[in-house]
């Protein structure tokens, strides 16, 4: 018997319990279950509006399992905040200690480092490009060096993702520093949006978009964090932060397309933008269904799809374990292909159906707890940054698997450590340069 396409069922039933989070938790957009269903429900919405041009197609088992992983999630976030914040009535206030500069001398100083790790990773593409045939000099390295890395010939030194690491932690203690100031002060320190530029810089030398929507999530967040609580997460606020999501969309795409012409990636074919962004991020799910419907191979090693960190790290020091790969094998329909299936096929790849909704549960509790701590009791800075950050691995879910691939990988060793210098050499008081100071 053929199974019924429930592509239009599953998008009304994800955008009801979307509402229905948004409802629970008083129209609080920022609460994790709220951002993971909005952001789902979108990615759904785009592939209702293609099915005709492409043919997608969800089948009842695909349904069952994505309600069952949103519900887990949403059930997860509801447990924790009754739980250990039931009894908190009142959003703790912010305070000026909110409020970080950084002296004009050390904003200098990490200023001409990060532009000369710039200079560096441009240098590699450059020498990149002419070792697979550039001949078009720095306007054409971008478009020369992009399909040899996708197709694995040629990649980048592990020195290339450092560097980056680097200028991306100092642009988010910047994007803190110019958030708090022109929230809470109303000051409009400029200086700060520099590493912003540089950090966009790299993100296009990726050759990717990821590193974009993964800047633009983070500042988007900053800025809605600190406005609610600056506002006691007043009606206002909360309407206000539906219009800056709006235009951070809107900021997205115009970005999406300067990366995509920049690096051979434009409206390539007679394509719209709209038709690029439903390939983009509307795809996931009825990849996933085509994952579902094919064979499914067993394989004797644990969680090998979502915990590649470990099997990397146990293989450095001298397991014999396989070298698995972070990319998934691609499907097409249509004319159009995808190899991003959502986070649920990893998890239901790795864990099963009881596996699946036990991971998505503990995570619905781990960032509930986060974002909750934030808002009933502390201001803390580290709290702050820490669930900006991890609330985009909340949004992406739609598109893959982003939490566990990073949390338990060496990178987030480096990022957590850069992270600490950088804020104590900002907190160093150079007491001969404070003529200096801001």
């Amino acid at each position: 018997m053929e199974d019924t396409n429930l592509i239009y069922i599953l998008f009304i039933l994800m955008a009801v319990i979307t509402l229905i989070g948004i409802y629970i938790f008083n129209f609080d957009f920022l609460e994790p279950c709220n951002l993971f269903n909005i952001a789902m429900t979108i990615s759904m919405l785009l592939a209702v509006l293609n099915v005709d041009r492409w043919g997608l197609f969800i089948g009842s088992y695909t349904c069952i399992l994505v309600l069952i992983g949103i519900v887990s999630f949403l059930i997860g976030d509801i447990f924790c905040a009754y739980k250990c914040f039931k009894n908190y009535k009142h959003i703790k206030p912010l305070d000026k200690k909110m409020i970080l500069n950084i002296s004009k001398f050390k904003f200098l100083i990490l200023n001409i480092f990060i532009t000369i790790l710039l200079y560096f990773n441009f240098m590699e593409v450059y020498n990149l490009s002419l070792q697979v045939g550039n001949i078009d000099g720095i306007t054409g390295m971008l478009k020369a060096v992009r399909y040899p890395l996708e197709r694995g010939e040629i990649s980048f030194s592990r020195w290339q993702n450092y560097r980056y690491y680097i200028v991306l932690i100092f642009t988010y203690i910047s994007v803190y520093c110019f958030m708090s100031n022109f929230i809470l002060l109303n000051k409009f320190r400029t200086k700060y949006l520099y590493p912003v530029i540089i950090c966009f810089m790299f993100c296009i030398l990726s050759t990717g978009r990821d590193g974009i929507l993964n800047l633009l999530i983070y500042i988007t967040l900053i800025y809605s964090l600190i406005t609610l609580k600056k506002q006691m997460y007043s009606n206002l606020a909360k309407s206000k932060i539906v219009l800056i999501g709006m235009f951070s969309v809107l900021l997205f795409l115009t970005l999406f397309l300067v990366a995509g012409v920049l690096t051979g990636k434009g409206l390539a074919d007679n394509r719209s933008i709209f038709v690029i962004l439903s390939h983009y991020l509307g795809l996931s799910f009825p990849a996933f269904d085509k994952f579902l419907s094919s064979v499914i191979i067993e394989e004797p090693y644990i969680a090998n799809h979502t915990l590649q960190g470990i099997y990397s790290n146990l293989n450095r020091i001298g397991f014999d374990l396989p070298k698995v790969k972070i990319f998934l094998p691609f499907v097409e329909f249509n004319g159009v292909n995808t190899n991003v299936y959502s986070a649920f096929m990893r998890y239901y790849w790795d864990f099963g159906i009881i596996g699946m909704s036990a991971v998505l549960f503990i995570f619905g509790n781990f960032f509930s707890y986060l974002y909750n701590y934030y808002k009933y009791i502390s201001n803390n800075l580290f709290a702050l940054v820490l669930y900006a950050a991890f609330a985009g691995f909340i949004i992406l879910s739609f598109h893959d698997e982003k939490f566990l691939l990073w949390i338990i990988s060496t990178e987030t060793i480096y990022k957590i450590l850069l992270f600490y210098l950088c804020y104590e050499f900002i907190k160093l008081d150079f007491c001969k340069f404070n003529k200096w100071n801001s």
